[in-house]
């Protein structure tokens, strides 16, 4: 089978269901294909950018608190033309939720039933651009260009549930002090590795930093989890030099 539509390259590609696939391209574009038959089922590209909902944390709040954030009506001044239209770094896919990481820092969320995007995060802490994005725990996990992490509530409406009744930043910080090359996710933790040859663990239930892992001498550029030790899961890193610790 072939999946042919997209104009750009195409930079994310995430599977809502064994015959739902979600595509997206450097042009901002996001396609949803039948995965049976080849064929594109929708696209939303255009409807990413009509007034939805927009999740705000307030500057004046401390993340570390468990700032609540709000819903406002905004209307979006973006268009599918323009210029301003941010770019999709990275896609998280969720049952029908699919959560789109942005160039310009913010979070959008759309439903592949739906065929739009039903909510946007966009926090106050940090404008930098989402590189990494993992859903765990009914959480979505933000990595950023910064080397900064956060840890966003996902709440659907229980009425509407391709609806998003609020969306709440749990936590927010510095994870690293350089740029973040891999964001690993487990069943309920997650890993970061970046340039500064550091991992850092953090438990996705309480957004709390478990542990550092250090040992490299270079970048850590990729890293994966073993789930099959029936202790503890063992973290498997590798770096920019020719070395590879467990």
């Amino acid at each position: 089978m072939v999946f042919s539509g997209h104009t750009l390259a195409i930079e994310c590609i995430g599977l809502c269901s064994a015959d739902v696939v979600v595509t997206s391209c450097l042009q901002g574009k996001v396609f949803i294909w039948d995965a049976k038959k080849a064929q594109e089922e929708e696209r939303f590209g255009s409807l990413r950018h009509r007034t939805v909902p927009v999740a705000v944390v307030p500057s004046t709040q401390s993340s570390a608190n468990g700032a609540i954030a709000f819903f406002r009506e905004a209307k979006m001044k973006r268009d599918e033309h323009s210029c301003d239209l941010p770019q999709i770094w990275c896609m998280a896919v969720m049952q029908n939720s699919i959560i789109l990481g942005c160039a310009d820092g913010s979070v959008e969320i759309a439903n592949s039933e739906l065929g739009r995007v039903v909510g946007i995060f966009e926090g106050s802490h940090s404008k930098a651009g989402v590189i990494h994005l993992q859903i765990r725990c009914g959480r979505a996990v933000i990595v950023r260009l910064d080397g900064t992490i956060e840890f966003l509530d996902i709440r659907l409406s229980v009425d509407q549930p391709q609806l998003v009744h609020h969306m709440r930043s749990v936590w927010y910080g510095r994870a690293h002090q350089m740029p973040i090359t891999h964001l690993e996710a487990g069943p309920v933790s997650v890993v970061t590795a970046s340039h500064d040859h550091t991992l850092k663990v953090f438990d996705v239930r309480t957004s709390g930093l478990q542990f550092t892992l250090q040992g490299h001498n270079a970048s850590v550029v990729s890293a994966c989890i073993d789930h099959g030790t029936n202790v503890s899961p063992m973290f498997i890193v590798y770096c920019d030099v020719p070395q590879c610790r467990a």
